[in-house]
């Protein structure tokens, strides 16, 4: 529902296109297990990278050859940017490109390791989010594995219950809900807060096996605390 009590129409994980550079909401740091999990040299593809923050975080760190891809072209377009400012050696490590998570063009088993830094939350339905999962299995080597960051439900913060509560009659699920411009009231974009059993199963229908899994306490760009998990899949 809008600021006027009338149900919002088509809410896509695409409106997130409409932030700008290093405006996309991104506030994860990477967890150790990631670097417990790579090797120097190996493939490694972030999906829904935004503006390039944790891919800029590996090379930093050493570790490529790295793609990352988003929907997002200007957000593309400012990590493309940043990448010509970095010395040679550093800026050979990686590549980015727009692509949909939905439908990639990259061949089967193109990479060793996948990145979803908090880009789950941003899928708004439940077929899309096993579409995303799926592509992602498609496009890992069978050897290789997925490094998730993913928000939980956080029901004993009062913020965050009511906007679970108001959220699943905006959006008919529990856990979904539309995020607004705290100055205009106008739709920003819609986010979906899992549960472990909802995930699990999520994962395990797109042919990974979790082989990691813990609770964190994650800080959003807002400064608010939420329940989040850091998980790697094979």
């Amino acid at each position: 529902m809008n600021l006027h009590g009338q149900p919002q129409q088509n809410v896509s994980y695409r409106d997130w296109k409409k932030f700008n550079g290093d405006n996309i909401p991104s506030s994860l740091e990477t967890y150790d297990i990631l670097y417990e999990k790579i090797n120097y040299g190996e493939t490694i593809v972030d999906i829904g990278c935004g503006y390039g923050k944790t891919c800029f975080e590996l090379i930093y760190k050493g570790y490529g050859q790295i793609t990352g891809f988003d929907i997002n072209d200007d957000g593309i377009k400012f990590a493309i940017g940043k990448l010509k400012q970095l010395p040679e050696n550093l800026k050979n490590m990686c590549r980015f490109e727009i692509e949909d998570a939905l439908e990639t063009s990259y061949e089967d088993n193109s990479f060793d390791h996948g990145i979803m830094q908090a880009f789950m939350t941003t899928i708004t339905t439940v077929e899309q989010r096993q579409v995303v999962l799926r592509e992602a299995r498609r496009i890992i080597k069978p050897s290789g594995g997925l490094y998730l960051a993913v928000f939980f439900q956080t029901w004993h913060i009062e913020k965050y219950m009511t906007k679970y509560e108001k959220g699943e009659k905006e959006t008919g699920e529990l856990g979904s809900f539309y995020a607004y411009n705290n100055k205009t009231g106008e739709l920003q974009y819609m986010a979906h807060h899992y549960t472990e059993r909802e995930l699990t199963y999520l994962l395990l229908n797109a042919g990974f096996i979790i082989d990691h899994f813990n609770y964190e306490t994650f800080t959003t760009r807002s400064g608010n605390k939420i329940n989040g998990a850091v998980i790697y899949c094979k």
